[in-house]
């Protein structure tokens, strides 16, 4: 099997813009952990893209540098022709995604990827958190910008179409809120939730899904709480986190291999934030708190064209530290 790995950052969509060192870190770290995966599958050959002004040490895999963005597209779908797999690392922000797996799969070029629909009603925050609540899932509600001038607690404003924490901000009042929205159209706006903030890492496949790992997160303080740590394996999975896997994966049936679901538990209930249809921080863990290759797992669902039978995770808990 021949697999090319692309990771956005790190593969060049970015090569001529500054690269944002949160990204890179956490780009480069995802990518050396799914590398250190697929080294080990067996008759494997791998090659990943990488942008030239990064230096990645020790990769065992060849690498293809990629030094001009406007040739990042191009020149993936000329190597992808030649590969049996291209697995797309990159943030659902900005349609970066789902436009690279869709030109990808209009060449005819086989992904380890979401698919376009569920990348884009996934990415568009405001429509996933319709479709879920539609089907009964627990969800953050949103608060309308008309509202704002007479809601008396903690907002929480974050893009539409970001990913992750990537400009989240939380504001004291809904005046406070309002006066720093100059696009409402571009944001959503939701109150504060208090609970314990975890994540949950799946493997879908066609309106199904099985737990990968459990996570909690560690977010720095307000008001611009970014993701500073997580654990993963932090606990064992119970009923209600496996039907709510196969509750998402079945409004999102384009949910394929790898997924990160973030949610809150509450006092009373687990509240989902949003769906990644992508690699987490998550992943970095997950090769320890799996007996199971979590690659060899995600290729052989695409390979396969079902969910593995059983998932077997190990005892160990996992601390993934973003600097």
């Amino acid at each position: 099997m021949r697999l090319l790995i692309s990771e956005f950052i790190c593969g060049g969509g970015m090569a001529n813009h500054a690269l944002p060192e949160s990204l890179k870190q956490e780009g480069l770290m995802m990518l050396q952990a799914l590398l250190a995966d697929c080294l080990q599958l067996e008759n494997c050959e791998i090659v990943t893209t990488l942008d030239s002004r990064i230096q990645l040490q020790d990769a065992g895999a060849e690498i293809i540098s990629v030094a001009d963005s406007k040739n990042y597209m191009r020149q993936l779908l000329s190597s992808a022709e030649n590969f049996d797999w291209t697995w797309i690392v990159a943030p659902e922000s900005e349609g970066v995604l789902a436009s690279t797996v869709n030109s990808l799969q209009k060449s005819g070029c086989p992904t380890l990827n979401c698919s376009v629909d569920a990348i884009q009603n996934t990415g568009d925050k405001y429509k996933c958190t319709e479709l879920m609540q539609s089907a009964g899932i627990a969800v953050i509600p949103h608060i309308a910008y008309t509202d704002l001038i007479d809601y008396p607690g903690d907002v929480v404003v974050k893009p539409r179409f970001g990913a992750g924490s990537e400009n989240l901000s939380i504001y004291k009042s809904g005046v406070q809120a309002k006066e720093q929205i100059d696009t409402p159209e571009n944001w959503i706006i939701q109150p504060f939730v208090e609970g314990e903030h975890r994540s949950l890492s799946l493997l879908c496949w066609r309106g199904a899904a099985k737990i990968l790992s459990c996570n909690v997160q560690m977010l720095s303080d307000f008001p611009q709480p970014r993701l500073r740590k997580c654990v993963v394996n932090a606990f064992a999975a119970d009923s209600g986190l496996h039907t709510l896997a196969m509750q998402i994966a079945q409004v999102f049936p384009g949910l394929n291999g790898y997924v990160g679901v973030d949610y809150i538990k509450t006092a009373s209930e687990n509240v989902v934030v949003e769906i990644n249809p992508r690699l987490t921080t998550s992943y970095l863990g997950l090769a320890r708190a799996l007996v199971q290759n979590p690659a060899q797992l995600c290729i052989e669902t695409f390979a396969g064209g079902s969910l593995p039978n059983f998932i077997e995770n190990t005892e160990n808990s996992t601390e993934v530290i973003l600097v």
